[in-house]
């Protein structure tokens, strides 16, 4: 019996400890910091007219403005800074002033910062999944997307591919 992969037993005969905010899998079910308060939803939503996505962690600001909810919850972050994990931004575009748009850089790569929406990991760690970032150039208007299929038909559609910005949490 491998215990340290044993989640009855944890890494020793009888172990099992609680979960707590670390990035690490504590309990060991092969889940990282699930049920512990550790991560907080990101929601995505779309307004039809102008081809706009938007992110944000407030479900009541998803829904207004023209908005639709396309997904509750889409993606989770983390409340405070972990091993590997670093700032996520909302940022806005001084050039369309309407482009939300997310980025590690805490200078919102000159664009408005917003604030801060939550930690983003730095690599595949516990359960993360990358989070890719798209800009349509006819649109000025990003995506951000955990589907690496849905990646590639924005692109195969004329969105320029602007990379992982991160790694987030389904869960």
């Amino acid at each position: 019996m491998d215990l340290a992969r044993d989640p009855m037993n944890c890494g020793a005969c009888g172990a099992r400890p609680a979960e707590t905010c670390n990035a690490r899998d504590d309990n060991c079910d092969g889940r990282c910091d699930e049920g512990a308060g550790c991560r907080h939803g990101v929601h995505r939503s779309a307004n039809g007219s102008t081809g706009e996505h938007f992110y944000t962690t407030s479900a009541s600001e998803a829904m207004c403005c023209g908005f639709v909810v396309e997904s509750l919850n889409y993606f989770y972050l983390y409340n405070a800074t972990q091993p590997g994990t670093t700032t996520l931004y909302r940022c806005l575009s001084r050039a369309s002033g309407t482009d939300h748009f997310c980025s590690t850089d805490a200078s919102c790569e000159g664009q408005i910062v917003e604030g801060p929406m939550g930690f983003i990991g730095t690599s595949a760690v516990c359960g993360s999944t990358p989070l890719y970032r798209a800009w349509d150039p006819r649109t000025g208007t990003h995506l951000f997307t955990t589907d690496a299929a849905e990646r590639a038909t924005v692109v195969a559609a004329g969105w320029t591919d602007e990379g992982v910005v991160g790694h987030v949490w389904r869960d």
